[in-house]
């Protein structure tokens, strides 16, 4: 008989936000930003950040949110469970974050 686990679940709606802003706010962009900012024309440069941020990023993130919360599934099993040609978005978000992770571990020495 196979044994049920129980799921982890955040404490509240706040702390899973604040993850998830973490998340898609990254070190880099953190380091990079001032860099960017005077060398690109400050103001000018900001407004287009943002407004890609908010149009591209927060988009991105709702929809794979709304997958792994209709699913229940990682990233690869989401996708697959959707329709199973597109089970390589999944991995290419595995290998993304695989080698995000080996940048700033580089980076971090």
């Amino acid at each position: 008989m196979m044994e049920q686990h129980e799921r982890g679940s955040w404490g509240t709606n706040f702390g899973f936000l604040m993850a998830a802003v973490g998340s898609a706010v990254g070190l880099g962009n953190i380091w990079g930003f001032p860099y960017k900012m005077g060398r690109y024309g400050g103001f000018a440069f900001l407004i287009v950040y943002l407004l890609l941020v908010i149009f591209v990023g927060a988009v991105v993130m709702l929809g794979e949110l709304t997958i792994g919360r209709k699913t229940g599934l990682g990233a690869v099993g989401a996708y697959g469970a959707f329709n199973k040609k597109h089970k390589w978005v999944g991995y290419i978000g595995v290998a993304s974050a695989f080698f995000l992770l080996t940048f700033y571990n580089v980076l971090g020495g």
